[in-house]
């Protein structure tokens, strides 16, 4: 297990690196760290490493639990964007799931199978 919560882009960005073996409650306790953070209404955008995910024990209910925090991010910005950097041995499976419950928040997000595609995407997505 390795949840790392780093504020990158001189406090513009959160980012969530995932490794290892991931729990429910390690991503939750990392979404709970970025919503206390004092820079929280500084963030444009947001991005989930999960690229060194040899495992994600998610259950839908913790998927659930983290979409709570991802209202509140979007409460302080509402136009953050949010991009998923898929794990190389896992699927999309989960991140669909949460980004249906999501959708229902218009949080603008999207999941990639690499860091460069991603950090282009939110690049984009914030020069709009």
């Amino acid at each position: 297990m390795t949840v790392i919560v780093n504020f990158i882009d001189g406090g513009r960005g959160v980012e969530i690196l995932a490794s290892g073996i991931v729990y429910g409650h390690e991503v939750i306790a990392a979404n709970r760290e970025i919503a206390h953070s004092t820079q929280l209404a500084d963030f444009k955008f947001h991005i989930i490493d999960k690229s060194n995910c040899t495992e994600y024990k998610v259950s839908s209910s913790e998927l659930f639990e983290i979409s709570k925090y991802d209202s509140i991010f979007m409460q302080y910005n509402p136009g953050i964007v949010m991009a998923i950097i898929e794990s190389r041995s896992l699927r999309f499976s989960l991140s669909i799931l949460w980004q249906c419950i999501v959708e229902k928040q218009n949080l603008k997000n999207k999941s990639f199978s690499d860091r460069p595609s991603a950090l282009k995407w939110i690049e984009k997505q914030l020069s709009n």
